[in-house]
């Protein structure tokens, strides 16, 4: 009998497995693979518990039990059997196995909740597992199967389970070396895993990240469609990072760093605890400062009872006495004497003697909330390094990583064909109302994403015979070039990588965005802010003679201060154009003018990479 059609029965039926010469009813199946069944087993006067078969080893499992059983998940018994006596209504059969590891009883695992944990919740479990992490990492150990399956909740506490490839980092580098050796699950193991050279115990941090990252947003694994581990794992990280990308809190921001730092600056399993811990240690910090000041108020606010009954009590004697009366050269009296009507001020009428005014509830009113385009604006300027208007009078901001953001106020206009006569593939006409956001005053250079590459993995590139690790420039030149050889995928990452370091959203531009930027905040044009006898002194393209892109920023600017919105290199940007395609905007140095028009569509698959394909980036918007 097979695995696959013993956990499809026990799905339906009541079903038992035999172990130690004792009967267990199987309750669920929590995981099935190809080397190992997990079950979670009752047994009356046992209770009920854990239990894995697997075919990969004879050994019992490592303890690492010694620091505190609150980490990890209590082994009971431990049998080397030869298989496993399986039986239901009216059948019996046997599973193949090794071994049989029985643990204590957990009501469940962690991808029970997956996409239904709260905030609160998923951080008390993150820290758990780090923590038992952090105790087989300071033994020079690795896990290598960090999964929502292999992590346990016992007590609604998350301890870490599943020790199959428990190995140290030395016997586990060994076997690397004589390519013998391979751990962990499609999709959680790490990228670097994947390469010729020693891991370190960052493999882990990035199966957590990926574990905690399915977690908080809710995502289903896709299917695998023909790749290679390493293809599939990249696929995963990038549909998470995508979904990681503009969620708030402390959480977020820890498993965007552990899923794309490189594994130098990967975090380890103390510095996340560290992290985390250093949070919690601010708000009770905090909170002892506001019990301070309400213990300096209070004396403050009998003082103030005191000196509000002493004014009280002078004025009513004052009045009582006849000195606070209505004044001497200027009463109702004296008015009605010269025939004139006295009128009050405007404004609401003051209750009757019986009539109750509103009630007072003593708090303070709720501020309005800020316009979308202030709180974009104050989003981008928190974090710039200098904020000016620029020559054209708008705003432009200097961030990190020589990153330049110009601030386009949102409005109304026609998207789209704006000429009676369209050419080519083209954005139809649509009236669109575009939010207020930031736009990259040039396209990105060289400089900027080989900074992402020194840092990060950013993907591969293969040039004849030779494999790189960043964009190959064609001996064209780097540094202020505009990046190119760079595919949908390797803008997204870089933009996903840039919000990670700066805490800001990037993203690539919608292309009613791109349009409303190129045509200066939606003017009625065809080219981006020249006509086409300007031309020539505002983009790269065929009827400059150049075949090849040129530095950014050696042309004129639109009347918005941005660069290079036609010609140099395609830009591409978020819609989908269908069939697994995205759309591009702008043309290319190898353009006729026409193929400047803003409204022309261009679209590649989003894996292709040549020397005309760059991109910028926005931030806002949607």
């Amino acid at each position: 009998m097979t695995w696959e059609e013993f956990a499809e029965r026990s799905q339906r039926e009541r079903t038992w497995i035999e172990i130690g010469g004792e009967d267990y009813q199987v309750i669920e199946v929590l995981d099935l693979r190809k080397t190992s069944l997990v079950l979670l087993i009752f047994k009356k006067g046992k209770g009920f518990s854990v239990v894995k078969i697997s075919t990969l080893m004879k050994k019992e499992p490592p303890s690492v039990l010694e620091e505190g059983d609150e980490h990890f998940l209590n082994l009971m018994e431990f049998w080397e059997v030869d298989g496993v006596k399986a039986k239901g209504n009216g059948w019996e059969g046997y599973l193949q196995a090794k071994n049989i590891t029985r643990w204590e009883y957990a009501e469940g695992v962690l991808g029970d909740w997956i996409g239904r944990a709260d905030g609160k919740q998923s951080e008390e479990w993150f820290l758990q597992v780090m923590e038992a992490l952090s105790i087989i990492h300071r033994r020079g150990r690795v896990h290598l199967d960090v999964k929502p399956s292999n992590i346990f909740l016992v007590g609604g506490r998350a301890k870490l389970g599943d020790f199959d490839f428990y190995s140290s980092l030395q016997e586990l580098n060994a076997r690397r070396k004589k390519g013998n050796f391979f751990a962990g699950t499609y999709g959680y193991m790490a990228p670097d895993f994947f390469g010729k050279g020693p891991v370190s115990e960052k493999v882990d941090i990035y199966s957590a990240g990926v574990t905690f990252a399915r977690l908080i947003t809710g995502l289903d694994f896709p299917a695998i469609k023909g790749e290679t581990p390493e293809e599939y794992t990249l696929r995963v990280r990038e549909l998470l990072l995508r979904r990681l990308q503009g969620r708030k809190g402390k959480l977020s921001a820890l498993l965007i760093k552990m899923l794309f730092l490189s594994p130098g600056e990967r975090p380890s399993a103390d510095e996340v605890i560290k992290s985390l811990k250093g949070q919690e240690n601010a708000e009770i910090e905090d909170s002892g400062k506001s019990r301070s000041k309400k213990r300096i108020r209070l004396p403050l606010f009998l003082l103030g009872l005191l000196l509000l009954a002493l004014i009280s009590s002078g004025l009513y004697f004052a009045l009582r006495n006849g000195k606070f009366g209505e004044p001497s050269h200027i009463n109702s009296g004296n008015l009605q004497e010269k025939g004139q009507t006295s009128h009050p001020k405007p404004g609401p009428p003051k209750p009757g003697p019986l009539e109750p005014g509103p009630p007072e509830s003593g708090l303070p009113k709720p501020k309005p909330p800020k316009p979308r385009m202030e709180r974009v604006f104050l989003q981008v300027k928190k974090r710039a390094i200098r904020l000016f208007r620029n020559r054209f009078g708008k705003w432009e901001a200097e961030l990190p990583y020589g990153i330049r953001m110009v601030f386009v106020k949102g409005g109304k206009f026609t998207a789209g064909c704006v000429e009676d006569y369209c050419v080519g593939e083209y954005n139809p006409p649509h009236r669109v109302e575009i939010p207020s956001f930031w736009i990259s005053k040039y396209e990105i250079t060289f400089s900027q994403f080989d900074a992402y590459c020194e840092r990060a993995y950013c993907g591969t590139w293969q040039v004849l015979f030779y494999i790189m690790n960043k964009p190959p420039d064609f001996f064209l030149g780097r540094g202020q070039n505009p990046v190119f050889m760079v595919s949908w995928e390797d803008a997204m990452n870089y933009a996903m990588w840039l919000s990670s370091q700066l805490s800001l959203p990037f993203r690539l531009p919608y292309q009613d965005e791109w349009e409303y930027a190129a045509r200066e905040g939606g003017r009625w044009e065809v080219y981006p802010g020249f006509t086409p006898e300007q031309a020539q002194s505002h983009a790269w393209f065929l009827e400059n003679g150049m075949i090849y892109p040129r530095r950014v920023g050696l042309k004129l600017p639109n009347s918005l201060g941005i660069y290079d919105m036609a010609g140099n290199v395609l830009e591409w940007c978020m819609d989908d154009y269908g069939y697994g395609e995205k759309v591009l905007k702008g043309g290319t140095v190898n353009s006729p003018l026409e193929g400047l028009k803003t409204y022309l569509v261009y679209h590649y698959p989003i894996d292709h990479r040549d020397i005309t394909t760059g991109f910028r980036l926005v931030i806002g918007g949607e």
